[in-house]
């Protein structure tokens, strides 16, 4: 009962049982308690109520995007990579803010319990700034995308997502177009009747502002340091090899820098052991040149010269800082016999003994293979060990990364050649390297000795 000049209240509440639209209405029906009063002051009214089952909740896994470590793609861009994550059981829609000199996806949409990876890409001309992230259910967006397409005279059905029938919630993925709200999800409500559903087609009774204050917020904050631009003066350079093995003292190792990037280089070498030093430790290398470093050895006591020592050397370019290693293997046990210098295709070396080395375990020496030919080659290498009846007992091995490979002319190329002995014997072998139309071979005489450690 209603007193005269005062006001109801009525408590609605709504319990979705699951993940699907829900529409019904509240019927309210006000009649004069006096039966002789005319009855046509009552009144008979519905009241819609719309609502749907489910939440999304979106994370992100970084908060924080530092482009000083980044990665570069395909076209020398430098990027992040995002991953966004929906935990909820409905799908959620993400829209990233535009920033200046950021290059990412404007809206894209997240089902339930899946991840979603975004490329965020750095221009130029950024400086330090801050992108927003909004989130909130897709459902909302669609809606409310539903509403303004009308307003502007548009069927709002043509604009609806090719779903199959049936589906309770978004099960794709999307990336949307810059500045477009497509409908993405179906009108998939639960009706109690017939009645209902003629009664309310459409959703005639959205509130926009609902899907406006439903939405949540927060931020990734962008910075591009310093070094970034030191970085950007020097492109790259390159420092090849970057593995090293010294066979014996009157042996020396090198490695070449290549400048590719537009600017000059400044590179300083410097070992992190007293057995060997570089010459020279410090060098100038100009655009699109090389230079070599050569790597020698001094030990203060004889007695370290017949041990197997390993160590590297730090190459640092002195404007952004960037720096490689290269490791150095001394390895005096591997007895080498080179052979005279030829004209063709020959390998340096005729001998390898790799002498005593711990079973279950490996050691490596790059022979260098020559070809002083005019001609380019392909060539195929082929490892052989005695006694050894399946590839699987081979104890002397060539990987199958650098068992065939073209040979430029007037060119030379390292190849690593290893030996793991399994028992405690002695072991012989051959590496055979044939150019692929025949006509030219060489081979290198391999022995070895397993021994338990």
């Amino acid at each position: 009962v209603v007193n005269p000049k005062s006001v109801c209240s009525i408590l609605v509440r709504f319990t979705p049982l699951s993940i699907a639209r829900y529409r019904s209405f509240l019927s309210i029906r006000a009649e004069e308690l006096d039966r002789s009063i005319s009855s046509e002051l009552g009144f008979d009214t519905k009241i819609p109520l719309l609502g749907y089952g489910g939440r999304a909740k979106i994370q992100c896994n970084k908060n924080e995007l530092p482009f000083s470590k980044t990665l570069k793609d395909e076209k020398g861009n430098l990027y992040h990579l995002l991953t966004f994550s929906n935990a909820g059981n409905r799908s959620g829609y993400v829209r990233l803010s535009e920033v200046h000199g950021i290059g990412a996806p404007n809206i894209f949409v997240i089902k339930a319990k899946a991840t979603f990876e975004v490329k965020v890409t750095l221009r130029k001309s950024l400086t330090n700034s801050v992108m927003d992230v909004r989130w909130g259910d897709d459902i909302m967006r669609v809606l409310a995308s539903e509403i303004r397409a009308r307003r502007k005279g548009m069927n709002a059905t043509g604009l609806t997502s090719s779903l199959s029938p049936g589906t309770t919630d978004s099960s794709a993925i999307s990336v949307r177009s810059r500045n477009k709200d497509l409908v993405w999800e179906l009108d998939n409500t639960i009706f109690r009747d017939q009645q209902y559903r003629d009664e309310f087609d459409r959703d005639n009774y959205f509130d926009e502002e609902i899907y406006e204050t439903q939405e949540k917020v927060f931020s990734i904050k962008i910075q591009r340091k310093s070094k970034d631009e030191a970085k950007e003066r020097v492109k790259d350079w390159s420092l090849k090899p970057n593995k090293l093995i010294i066979p014996d003292l009157k042996s020396c190792g090198a490695f070449y820098i290549r400048n590719r990037g537009t600017q000059p280089l400044k590179i300083s070498c410097m070992s992190r052991n007293t057995w060997m030093y570089c010459a020279p430790e410090t060098l100038a290398i100009g655009c699109g040149k090389s230079q070599k470093v050569t790597i020698l050895l001094q030990f203060d006591n004889k007695e370290n010269s017949h041990q197997r020592m390993e160590g590297s050397i730090d190459v640092k370019d002195t404007n952004s800082g960037i720096a490689r290693s290269v490791s150095v293997t001394y390895s005096p046990q591997i007895l080498v016999k080179k052979v005279e210098h030829k004209r063709g295709f020959q390998f340096r070396e005729e001998s390898l003994d790799f002498g005593n080395t711990d079973i279950n375990s490996h050691i490596c020496f790059n022979a260098c293979l020559i070809n002083r030919t005019k001609t380019d080659m392909k060539v195929k290498i082929r490892v052989e060990t005695e006694n050894c009846n399946s590839r699987g007992d081979q104890v002397f091995y060539v990987r199958q990364g650098h068992r065939s490979f073209t040979l430029r002319q007037a060119s030379y190329s390292l190849l690593p050649i290893r030996f793991g002995p399994k028992m405690g014997r002695s072991y012989v072998g051959k590496v055979i390297a044939e150019t692929e139309l025949g006509g030219f071979s060489s081979l290198i005489h391999l022995k070895g000795t397993g021994k338990s450690s």
